[in-house]
């Protein structure tokens, strides 16, 4: 057996040791340390990927955590079928949700974003109301929603922590009938469901444009990093190639693309000749560049790194002008 992964088992197994029962005040603050002990040196994400590789396994863990609380089929009917026109409001549920990297960008959520909204999500329970999640559905020839198959337009955080937090309770194995304290049973009952949104695209690349548009316009704190504007300029530039059966080259593609986004958006949330830079530079690295750059995002916020510079020089210094 690969050395890394008897670590992660043999640490999980302490982890089970140590915690108590669910039924202890402290059962929250258990939680978070078990999110801070799987995420040391990944992104919950991934973990989620690797614990459930198997979705049936994760699709018993909900049904079994969440569903089986007592008062729990107290909730809006979840949607069945794609929508084929615009739904301002329709609910989903955990089992719903895609919770692969492909769910929005190609990318997860960072670190430094999933920490602070998952501690407060895990003490203060979650709102299934507050800023709905905007959602998009994969393709299916009779309209049925499978499971994990919804994908995102905006509100993957929140999305990948309440799946997080069902993960992390199974992963503590706390007994059935604790789950059912006073403690817990709250913030269980609060990930039944989740308000979304539904704005019906023909186009394909819109959604990706829409993704886009909506994390600069509902951004609280911080714009999209340029990880995330690749990752979807990337998926963007791809479906162009497939819609117009030509082999573009990377920077006439992100051009095009760009010149697109740009007439959907105001002003402020263009991309301009920096940003383009930025993302084009993005496209040309290596993945382990790539990769180191999504790392240093999970431990720091993007707004206030320089790390995307370093794209920029390596690609001046190294590619040549002429580079696909």
């Amino acid at each position: 057996m690969d050395t890394k992964k008897e670590e992660d088992i043999k640490d999980e197994k302490l982890m089970k040791e140590d915690v108590g029962s669910a039924s202890q005040p402290n059962a929250r603050e258990l939680i978070w340390e078990a999110f801070l002990k799987v995420t040391e040196d990944k992104n919950l994400g991934d973990w989620l990927q690797e614990k459930y590789s198997e979705p049936n396994t994760f699709l018993r863990a909900i049904e079994r955590i969440v569903w089986g609380r007592d008062g729990a089929q107290s909730c809006p009917d979840l949607v069945t079928l794609i929508p084929n026109s615009d739904a301002p409001e329709l609910f989903v549920g955990l089992h719903q949700l895609d919770y692969s990297k492909d769910a929005k960008s190609g990318y997860f959520p960072h670190m430094s974003t999933l920490k602070t909204h998952m501690r407060s999500i895990i003490f203060n329970n979650f709102d299934p109301f507050r800023e709905p999640l905007q959602v998009k559905f994969q393709d299916c020839a009779d309209r049925r929603v499978d499971n994990f198959t919804i994908q995102y337009i905006d509100g993957f955080a929140k999305g990948l922590i309440c799946q997080g937090i069902v993960g992390l309770i199974d992963l503590l194995e706390w007994p059935e009938d604790d789950l059912n304290s006073a403690e817990l049973l709250p913030l269980l009952l609060s990930l039944r469901f989740f308000k979304a949104l539904y704005r019906h695209q023909t186009d394909p690349t819109k959604y990706i444009y829409d993704a886009l548009r909506v994390g600069h316009e509902t951004s609280e704190k911080q714009a999209p990093s340029a990880l995330e504007l690749m990752g979807q300029f990337k998926k963007a530039m791809a479906q162009l190639r497939v819609s117009t059966g030509k082999t573009h080259p990377t920077p006439t593609a992100l051009n095009m693309c760009i010149a697109e986004f740009n007439k959907l958006v105001q002003r402020k949330y263009k991309v301009d000749g920096p940003k383009r830079k930025v993302i084009l530079s993005l496209l040309r690295v290596p993945e382990e560049f790539v990769d180191l750059l999504s790392g240093h995002y999970d431990k720091f916020k993007h707004s206030t790194s320089g790390v995307p510079r370093s794209a920029c020089m390596y690609q001046e210094e190294v590619l040549p002008e002429s580079y696909p």
